[in-house]
């Protein structure tokens, strides 16, 4: 349950942060941040070995979504790069 609630909280924390950048090199950094291979979302992928069996299927489904969703958000974001 406390990755669950991790991943809510990123979640929450990682939009309206994207909501606050002003300009392309802040995009590449938050990207790095949160999608990078060190980043925030892959340490919490890294933790999902330790959850238990039965909250796992939730927490990864919920991993993934708040992946694709970030990634789909930045982007579309108006900075990102053509």
């Amino acid at each position: 349950m406390a990755l669950i609630k991790k991943l809510e909280q990123l979640k929450t924390d990682a939009f309206a942060e994207l909501q606050n950048i002003s300009n392309p090199q802040d995009l590449e950094q938050f990207k790095i941040k949160y999608l990078g291979r060190k980043g925030i979302i892959a340490d919490c992928m890294q933790e999902l070995k330790d959850v238990p069996k039965e909250e796992k299927p939730q927490a990864g489904k919920l991993a993934n979504e708040f992946k694709n969703q970030l990634t789909e958000a930045v982007n579309n974001s108006s900075l990102a790069a053509v």
